[in-house]
C-alpha cells in the first residue's frame, strides 16, 4: 500500500496547496476538473474525500491498493448462509453470462428488520478499511437486495439493502 503525501510544493488548478485541502467541508462543487481532483488525491494524503464521486477515482486509486474481485468465478467468493433460514437453502451461480448470482429464495434472521439471508463475500482474506466500493446490483425479485461490508461476524458488519416488498414494515 503506498500512500501519496505533499511535498510542500504541490498548488492545486486553483493555486490551492495540500493544507488549503486538509479537513474541508466538501459539501458544495469544488470546481476542480476530474483532472484536478485527482492530482489533489495523488499529492495530498489527507485531503477530504466525501465530494469526489466514486467513478472519478475508483479506476484511479486513492494512494492504496485497487482491488477487483472477478464475479465470474464462485471461487473467488466465500459464501455463507444465514443460520436462521427461511424458505429453502441459498443457491448461487457465476457465469461470464451472468456474473455472481444467487437465485433461490433464501432469507434468514425473521422478526429482525434488517433481513439477511444468503451472503457472498469476496475469498481473498482481506480486512478492508477506508474504502470505496462500486457495485452494480440487479434484482427481478419482489423481495430484498443488498451487499454487507465490513463484515467480522453475523452480528458485527454493515450493511445496504434495497427491500421491494410490503414487509417488513
Amino acid at each position: 500500500t503506498s500512500v501519496c503525501v505533499d511535498d510542500g510544493t504541490f498548488v492545486d488548478e486553483l493555486g490551492n496547496s495540500c493544507a488549503d485541502w486538509s479537513g474541508l467541508d466538501c459539501t458544495t462543487d469544488l470546481a476542480l476538473t476530474a483532472e484536478g481532483r485527482r492530482a489533489v488525491f495523488d499529492a495530498c494524503g489527507a485531503t477530504c474525500d466525501s465530494c469526489v464521486l466514486a467513478n472519478d477515482y475508483c479506476g484511479h486509486g486513492m494512494g492504496g491498493d485497487t482491488v477487483t474481485t472477478d464475479t465470474t468465478d464462485i471461487d473467488q467468493w466465500e459464501l455463507l448462509n444465514h443460520p436462521m433460514l427461511v424458505d429453502g437453502f441459498c443457491q448461487w451461480s457465476a457465469t461470464e453470462e451472468t456474473d455472481l448470482t444467487q437465485f433461490s429464495n433464501a432469507w434468514g434472521n425473521p422478526g429482525d428488520n434488517t433481513l439477511m439471508g444468503c451472503m457472498a463475500f469476496p475469498a481473498d482474506g482481506r480486512e478492508y478499511t477506508d474504502f470505496v466500493v462500486s457495485v452494480d446490483l440487479v434484482h427481478d425479485d419482489n423481495d430484498g437486495s443488498g451487499f454487507i461490508f465490513g463484515f467480522k461476524d453475523i452480528d458485527d458488519h454493515y450493511q445496504f439493502q434495497i427491500i421491494n416488498d410490503k414487509w417488513p414494515s
